[in-house]
């Protein structure tokens, strides 16, 4: 029987984050954990009786300011309070970073990309916001977008080329790549979601969103031909944040042929098989706004949907976050500004999970297969509808 005591329970997420643990078996067992944070996932996880306290978290990209922020999102009303001032100030690292995507490693830390310097590495960066490793995958050499992860692998998404490739998280190599739509023609991938199973990105030069598998096997050199249409955007281009709902609804960020100029923006909401269902436009308002609760979205990039509020947020130029229910309709009291007049861009969330118990007794028969293996907290710990 194996004792956990809750300090090594601290940021589990039934969601997102899949911790491993140790098996006195007369051969090493690996440890890992995995941990996913650009989209909502639905991993349950199976110990009768057992209750969490789950809390969501946004990272907020600002590429103009070179910085990461971190938000509490507050269950009962939806209000999101800044944790730091920021809680992650890449110029340690170097100046003009342009931080983009966010994922998580194997021990519970985030992964920060970054865009327009040298190779483009990606950043580990410990929970609490302290730098662990500048260059934990060195050599990314593409133009990073967005990212998400999965068992050990980061996905990333790629601004001219057909491709999402995989990285191994502990050693930072390139295991492979697949083509998303054949290999061939303009691409410009943005907006990034992933659920247990399957990626999904939006491109905004064709004008669609593609989906295809995170089985790392077919990561390979050259690339497969693995990606399939899912639905086209209804009369637009230049789709940017792609999320979606405990209903399956998509949410995506589309710009181009709005007021407001080049940043003109709009979010449109389809149904899971690629239905328009409702449409927002920004009012045309350029510039940041100085305060709290003041209403619009201008220049809107990413967007993320908390389970635990029911809530979609959004980046945006002129909002650092504004927010939306899921008929798209603005909560305009709960926006957060832009009073420096920052570049709000990519948005990741997770949700953590904390059992209340002060320690757990976990009592599980496994049988060994000669082989290292890997077992996860996830099929042992339900966290029941706290999860």
């Amino acid at each position: 029987m194996k004792k956990i005591t809750r300090h090594s329970l601290l940021a589990i997420s039934s969601r997102e984050i899949a911790m491993a643990i140790v098996l006195p078996f007369r051969r090493l067992w690996q440890v890992r954990l995995a941990f996913l944070l650009i989209a909502i996932f639905t991993t349950s996880w199976s110990l009768a009786g057992q209750t969490c306290d789950c809390t969501d978290y946004i990272y907020l990209n600002d590429e103009d300011f070179n910085v990461v922020h971190k938000f509490r999102v507050n269950s009962a009303d939806g209000s999101v309070m800044e944790i730091g001032d920021p809680w992650f100030d890449a110029s340690i690292v170097a100046p003009g970073l342009a931080p983009h995507g966010v994922a998580g490693d194997l021990n519970g830390a985030i992964f920060i990309g970054q865009n327009f310097v040298g190779n483009n590495p990606i950043m580990k960066i410990g929970c609490t916001g302290n730098l662990i490793d500048a260059g934990a995958i060195p050599d990314l050499n593409h133009a990073l977008t967005n990212m998400g992860s999965r068992d050990g692998i980061i996905y990333t998404t790629n601004d001219d080329e057909d491709v999402i490739a995989a990285y191994d998280q502990c050693t930072g190599a390139l295991l492979g790549q697949i083509n998303v739509h054949g290999g061939g023609g303009e691409v410009s991938f943005w907006g990034y979601y992933q659920d247990d199973t399957n990626w999904y990105v939006v491109d905004r030069e064709l004008n669609c969103v593609y989906t295809g598998s995170l089985d790392k096997s077919l990561y390979t050199f050259p690339p497969t031909n693995a990606g399939t249409e899912l639905f086209c955007l209804d009369g637009v281009n230049r789709g940017m944040g792609l999320t979606r709902d405990a209903d399956g609804n998509w949410y995506i960020v589309v710009r181009q042929g709005f007021s407001g100029g080049s940043n003109g923006v709009a979010i449109q909401k389809y149904s899971p098989t690629g239905t328009l269902l409702a449409t927002i436009n920004n009012d045309g308002d350029q510039g940041p706004n100085m305060g709290n609760g003041e209403a619009d979205f201008w220049g809107a990039r990413g967007i993320v949907y908390s389970p635990m509020s029911n809530l979609l947020y959004v980046s945006s130029l002129e909002n650092c976050i504004s927010v939306f229910d899921t008929d798209l309709v603005q909560q305009s009291s709960l926006n957060i500004g832009n009073p420096a007049g920052g570049a709000p861009k990519g948005l990741g969330i997770l949700t953590e999970c904390c059992p209340t118990n002060t320690m757990l007794a976990i009592d599980e028969t496994i049988c060994f297969s000669g082989t290292n293996e890997t077992v996860f907290l996830q099929e042992l710990i339900d966290c029941g509808s706290n999860g």
